[in-house]
């Protein structure tokens, strides 16, 4: 919303500004479109009920995020980004790509990670605010409480060419409170750079109205970092047992780059209270650097007061993936079933993985120079 027209909307073809050759179908086609300058039109854009479906064109610039109004009235949802069904948020970022491999580059020195070129970066800043912290019930109406995202995301959304900067919280995931409960998720993540801790981004069937849910993501050309945990979390959590439950989410992961982390990408088929789920994730051309592990994938882990974890699967395809240095005792991790420490009456028989990622693991090879290792599986 340009400052010259408050609420300035057009309708045409959102513009490229990937590195990767092609784009994917939600950014395709005729699209309604609201551009921002400044936070607080970025806050109004995201609000607003008629902006379903909505291209949230950013201007390059900070966009700082605030518990408060300027009025001092609190604003909604601690300051919390939530998108609407079919809401695309578009930055003005460009990468680059000297070497080919589709991975953006590293252009700064220092001690914080530069990846877009000057005079186009676009940052959504989430350090100053602390998001809700609710409940996820399963099917009994119980279960742990966790922090919302900086952003949540809904049904059909997309990131494309933006910087996201959770600080201490999670930047990017589902949340608690879904905006269109019982609604698979699709999202798309495109030449976007993701920062947060302990957790970066969580994609996944969450709570008891998801239990049916088959969510989809997409990643192309995007950088996670900085997690004092896990990176991306890919998992089916605290959906129950009830009828019809058996939540899917697939994930594919492209040309991208996972560095600095505790683990870089941790894929669970069901997690505390999930029966009959299924993760399935194919990892591409993605790099995956001085985390202290760099894959952690597990059929089922942790359980639930009211249902066993029976029958969860973690099908896993890793088809070019590159395993640079770890900290860690094992850059790979492969579980059937797991427990955390300190959970009693799990039964860690619970939960299988598919044998597509353990070939792939005993196939996996030196490749020489700061790579490491190179698992690939065609």
């Amino acid at each position: 919303m340009r400052r010259s027209m408050p609420h300035r909307i057009w309708v045409g073809l959102v513009p490229t500004l990937l590195l990767a050759a092609c784009g994917h179908d939600l950014f395709e086609g005729t699209q309604r479109t609201i551009e921002v300058d400044d936070v607080e039109e970025l806050y109004a854009a995201v609000a607003d009920a008629d902006h379903e479906g909505f291209v949230i064109q950013l201007a390059q610039g900070r966009y700082v995020l605030t518990a408060r109004a300027p009025d001092q009235s609190e604003r909604p949802h601690g300051g919390m980004l939530r998108l609407r069904t079919g809401m695309k948020l578009v930055g003005a970022e460009r990468r680059r790509d000297g070497d080919g491999d589709g991975i953006p580059d590293h252009l700064g020195a220092g001690p914080n990670p530069v990846f877009a070129e000057a005079g186009t970066e676009t940052v959504i800043d989430g350090y100053q605010i602390s998001p809700p912290v609710l409940p996820v019930p399963d099917c009994s109406g119980t279960g742990p409480s966790f922090a919302d995202p900086v952003v949540q995301l809904a049904p059909n959304t997309a990131l494309r060419g933006l910087t996201i900067l959770g600080g201490p919280n999670l930047a990017v995931g589902e949340g608690a409170e879904q905006y269109r409960p019982g609604t698979s998720l699709e999202t798309v993540v495109e030449s976007t750079v993701i920062q947060g801790g302990p957790l970066v981004m969580t994609f996944g069937n969450t709570g008891c109205s998801a239990r049916s849910q088959q969510s989809t993501l997409t990643v192309t050309g995007s950088v996670f970092y900085g997690a004092s945990g896990v990176a991306l979390s890919v998992v089916n959590y605290q959906t129950g047992g009830g009828a019809g439950g058996a939540p899917k989410v697939t994930a594919t992961i492209r040309e991208s780059l996972f560095f600095g982390n505790g683990t870089g990408l941790a894929i669970r088929g069901g997690s505390s209270g999930t029966r009959n789920g299924v993760a399935t994730v194919y990892v591409d051309d993605t790099r995956f650097d001085d985390n202290g592990s760099h894959l952690l994938v597990m059929g089922g882990f942790g359980n639930s007061t009211t249902i066993a974890t029976a029958g969860n699967q973690a099908n896993v395809v890793v088809t070019d993936a590159y395993f640079g240095r770890y900290t860690g005792s094992r850059g790979i991790q492969i579980y059937g079933g797991a427990t955390p420490t300190g959970i009693a009456g799990t039964d860690r028989k619970h939960g299988q993985c598919e044998p597509a990622l353990a070939a792939a693991r005993e196939g996996t090879r030196r490749h020489g120079g700061d790579l490491g290792h190179r698992s690939r599986r065609r």
